[in-house]
């Protein structure tokens, strides 16, 4: 499985690397438990993402396996709740771990590689239609959003600032990995909607405190309902 997963990624990560500063990231969504047994194996897939400067890899612990015996230590409803809204958007019968959510729209089962090369392959070619930059002022960090296409965003957007942990080990006792010791990567600890966007003239925000963790800012689109849909530009900040 190492070697298959490897190689996937390998192929997979040339999308784009040549380009890499120059566009905005490429947000992939990791949605695992500790509890599921099936979900090792793309915990790893994930931090070997991490190691790509043109990937942002997050790892969204959700809390509906905790009833098998083991209660996952970074999970929170939060987490449950938007994989559940990507659920009713994409029509999906049930969510389920290891989901793997590429630039907010195309999903694959987080242990499968294939799969998740296929997912990446599908936003080789997409154009980014709004450009973030980042800068560090007195006032803290300043953001500036700005859509670069004449084309009008089909649905509002919402701006998230993500923090995360970048590595943790986790000693599981209990439920399906008991026994395990575990390196997890990229660890969301924090989602918060900071603004609404509707994509004219520019957005400046300034984000006076970042936290501990690491940050990232992602611009989302809404859908009608409120549930989330496609990333249209992601930006490391810390």
């Amino acid at each position: 499985m190492r070697a298959i997963l490897g190689a996937a990624l390998a192929m997979a990560m040339s999308l784009g690397s040549a380009q890499a500063g120059e566009r905005s990231l490429l947000v992939v969504e990791l949605f695992t438990s500790q509890g599921c047994s099936s979900c090792p194996p793309a915990d790893r897939m994930l931090a070997e993402m991490s190691e790509r400067d043109d990937l942002l890899p997050l790892a969204f612990h959700v809390d509906y396996w905790d009833y098998i015996g083991w209660k996952d230590t970074f999970a929170q409803p939060q987490f449950t709740e938007r994989q559940e809204g990507y659920r009713r958007v994409a029509k999906a019968r049930y969510k389920y771990t290891p989901q793997m959510v590429v630039g907010g729209v195309t999903h694959a089962v987080g242990n499968r590689p294939m799969e998740v090369l296929d997912a990446l392959e599908k936003h080789r070619e997409l154009t980014d239609q709004v450009m973030l930059y980042a800068k560090a002022t007195d006032g803290g960090m300043v953001v500036t959003a700005q859509t670069v296409t004449h084309k009008a965003q089909e649905a509002p957007m919402v701006a998230l600032l993500v923090n995360f942990k970048p590595n943790e080990t986790v000693m599981i006792t209990r439920g399906e990995n008991a026994g395990s010791q575990i390196n997890y990567s990229h660890i969301v600890t924090k989602l918060t909607a900071v603004t609404n966007w509707d994509g004219a003239g520019k957005l400046e925000l300034t984000l006076p405190s970042l936290g501990e963790d690491s940050a990232a800012l992602l611009l989302q689109s809404v859908t009608d309902k409120g549930y989330p849909g496609a990333i249209q530009a992601a930006i490391r900040l810390k």
